[in-house]
């Protein structure tokens, strides 16, 4: 201990004696430690947590996979996603959704909004409570039934001045009346940033069985203890009957499970860990 606090003072005398090297020095050491926590921060925040949902760890997004054509990642068809939902042993629950967007006509100046149609456990699937009312009960998933509509609060502040009986109110939605039953949180922006509307995703009895349509997204929550590949080989029995029942629609046609995280940052992941490794290099030079 003793060798080390002589050699402590030693270097601070040194740097005291040469002030210009010293600022510089303490300059680019300051530089690299900031680009390294900035880098890492936004690496953090879009590679390795891009969500903070309850049970991040057991969601897993479903996808429709054609080898054949090279399809890895397809929507889905309302069908076969039936059949996986009804038929699989490894999911405490499903849900499927789409993207849309709606025509909000309400008020003097008409709005075109970022918003997704979802089945009414979607919430309930991704632990997201609303802040005001409520998210979608299971019968509004039937057709005739699915006219409410969930708001995210970035919504409800400046389209409705935050105006605190916005619940229980209409509004005119692609030329239909929705009820607002809920408002969600502003860190609420699944599936995408700019999302600020959902309503409930419903089929009727002909829409339900289609396999020629394929422009949904799923999501399963694993059961407690079941792993990815378990969930996979699941998946491929069902698909595997699919293939049989139904050859002119699901010919070589199979189901691909990755995590919820794999799904959504597959495209920006090999650029991030480049600049992740640059960032190492930057520090070290430093």
């Amino acid at each position: 201990m003793g060798t080390i606090w002589q050699d402590l003072r030693y270097g601070f005398r040194m740097l005291l004696k040469n002030p210009g090297f010293t600022a510089i020095a303490v300059l680019a050491v300051a530089l690299g430690i900031g680009a390294n926590a900035t880098i890492f921060s936004t690496v953090n925040a879009l590679l390795l947590r891009p969500f903070s949902f309850a049970n991040q760890a057991r969601l897993m997004m479903i996808w429709e996979r054609l080898p054949e054509v090279g399809m890895r990642r397809g929507a889905v068809a309302p069908g076969n996603y039936a059949d996986w939902r009804e038929q699989n042993r490894v999911f405490e629950q499903s849900v499927a959704f789409h993207n849309n967007y709606f025509n909000l006509t309400e008020g003097d100046q008409p709005e075109r909004i970022a918003g997704a149609r979802v089945g009414t456990n979607f919430f309930d699937l991704l632990g997201v409570r609303a802040t005001k009312g409520r998210t979608f009960s299971a019968e509004e998933g039937e057709s005739g039934k699915d006219q409410v509509a969930v708001v995210r609060q970035s919504l409800w502040q400046r389209r409705f001045n935050s105006d605190p009986e916005l619940v229980g109110k209409t509004l005119a939605l692609d030329s239909k009346r929705y009820t607002v039953v809920g408002i969600v949180s502003q860190d609420f922006n699944f599936p995408n940033n700019n999302t600020e509307l959902w309503t409930p995703l419903a089929f009727d009895p002909k829409e339900k069985g289609e396999r020629d349509s394929h422009y949904l997204q799923v999501i399963g929550l694993l059961k407690p203890g079941v792993t990815r590949e378990q969930a996979q080989s699941d998946l491929d029995a069902i698909s595997l009957r699919q293939q049989q029942q139904f050859p002119e629609t699901n010919s070589g046609r199979t189901a691909f499970v990755e995590t919820l995280n794999e799904s959504y940052t597959r495209g920006p992941r090999p650029y991030l860990i480049i600049l992740m490794g640059a960032v190492v290099f930057v520090l070290l030079l430093a």
